[in-house]
């Protein structure tokens, strides 16, 4: 089951891990499709710096927009078959540069912390470089223990990258 629909079928789970989220403004999906579309549209031979890529597919707000629009750009993502699957879904789409790495402060090797993927439900946008980040998982899901992986990810820094 995911996530999201875990917490909305528990209401008093629900009320409490949004209580403990800061109050932030973030656009809808729609809004942020709308937003890029326009700039897309008034802008030619835009470039992107897009940190965290996943595969290009899942819950990606720019898939469609590289595509259409053939923006040029960076796409970084830590975990190699993730990696891997990224490549392959943007496969013959010109002005690409792919990184596999994570970005940090330093260059080297730096833990990734990550949760397993579990009767075929993906969970590979739930990953972090900070424990925090995925340790709040351990509120809204009860197999987080057994799901829970660090990983040891090549890492660079923004000026390595650029």
């Amino acid at each position: 089951m995911p996530v999201k629909e875990f917490i909305r079928n528990r209401p008093l789970i629900a009320n409490i891990v949004y209580s403990l989220r800061p109050f932030t403004w973030r656009p809808s999906p729609v809004n942020i499709q709308v937003i890029l579309k326009n700039l897309a549209q008034r802008r030619k031979n835009l470039f992107f710096v897009q940190i965290g890529s996943n595969d290009g597919l899942n819950g990606d707000p720019i898939y469609k927009l590289i595509r259409d629009f053939r923006w040029t750009g960076i796409m970084v993502e830590p975990l190699p078959e993730i990696c891997a699957r990224l490549k392959s879904n943007y496969q013959g789409v010109p002005g690409l540069t792919f990184e596999n790495s994570a970005i940090s402060a330093k260059i080297g090797k730096t833990p990734f912390y990550t949760l397993s993927e579990v009767n075929g439900h993906n969970s590979s946008q739930m990953s972090s470089l900070l424990f925090e980040v995925i340790a709040k998982q351990k509120l809204v899901m009860p197999d987080f223990a057994e799901r829970f992986v660090v990983r040891y990810v090549n890492s660079i820094t923004v000026t390595d990258l650029l």
